[in-house]
């Protein structure tokens, strides 16, 4: 329960569940039909490659937005109040808080972020694929979203990381450090249930596409991300005593991101991972 001095609606969007969540939604809607609204579909839309954002932003009124995906869940009932109250006061574009990562019981893991990445952070920090913003801890202006956010959107195969870089181009996002939400992990959801290199080509290929979005002057670091998130590829690949694919990964990484005066050095890399 969120305890507010502004009015809130709830935006419930349920893709085909076949747990009886949908049953569920409509009970509660018709208990609070002003408080709640809902997006109920037959058919799964996320197998077709559509994504929630843009149904919910669509339909949602409120000045600012705060997410919660269906794994996830708030813990204080200061979360809203506490985050809206942050954006009111300062021209941050965002605001997002500490977590706590629990288990699918429940059972604690860790707190996150972890204590460097505790501040406020700009649109370099995005870029860094360390920097880690849970869904469920993000505020955010709904008035900051243009028509060309959903372009970038469209364009990658996650949506939280898009969101948190577009909204962080011209502001900052703020940061609180108290943990008002639980991040759940588990073997189903979208980033644990992915094999680690499956993950790593995702990040290389959203940080990819936000180099053409954002521009090559605005993202003058991303390729050194890439690059590392690459050599982590190569030596998973390695790892696994597959050296035709780590190779293959190398000569791609080296077209794609390197002119040919890093050759050599890059090379010098490669190999000293086959060494190990």
């Amino acid at each position: 329960m969120q305890e507010t001095t502004f009015p809130v609606e709830i935006i419930i969007r349920d893709d085909a569940s076949t747990d009886g969540t949908p049953e569920i939604v409509r009970e509660y809607q018709e208990k609070f039909p002003q408080l709640i609204r809902t997006i109920l579909h037959s058919e799964n839309q996320y197998s077709q490659g559509k994504k929630a954002f843009h149904e919910t932003y669509a339909i949602a009124r409120g000045e600012f937005i705060a997410l919660c995906e269906g794994d996830d869940y708030w813990i204080s009932p200061e979360k809203l109040e506490r985050q809206v109250l942050t954006l009111t006061n300062n021209n941050y574009s965002g605001v997002f808080h500490s977590v706590i990562w629990v288990t699918e019981t429940k059972q604690f893991i860790c707190s996150a972020p972890e204590p460097k990445n505790r501040r406020d952070v700009i649109f370099r920090d995005i870029m860094s694929s360390d920097v880690f913003i849970s869904t469920c801890a993000f505020l955010f202006r709904k008035n900051v979203i243009k028509k060309d956010y959903f372009d970038l959107l469209k364009k990658c195969q996650i949506g939280d990381w898009p969101l948190f870089a577009y909204l962080s181009q011209n502001n900052k996002i703020a940061f609180i450090d108290n943990e008002m939400s639980c991040y759940r992990r588990h073997d189903k959801g979208m980033w644990t249930g992915l094999s680690e290199i499956k993950g790593l080509h995702i990040k290389c290929h959203t940080l990819e596409t936000f180099i053409v979005f954002f521009g090559s002057k605005k993202t003058e670091n991303t390729k050194d991300e890439i690059k590392k998130l690459k050599y982590k590829i190569i030596s998973i690949y390695i790892n696994n005593n597959n050296l035709l694919k780590s190779f293959i990964t190398f000569c791609k990484m080296n077209k794609a991101i390197s002119g040919p005066s890093d050759f050599l050095s890059n090379l010098k890399n490669y190999l000293k991972i086959i060494i190990k």
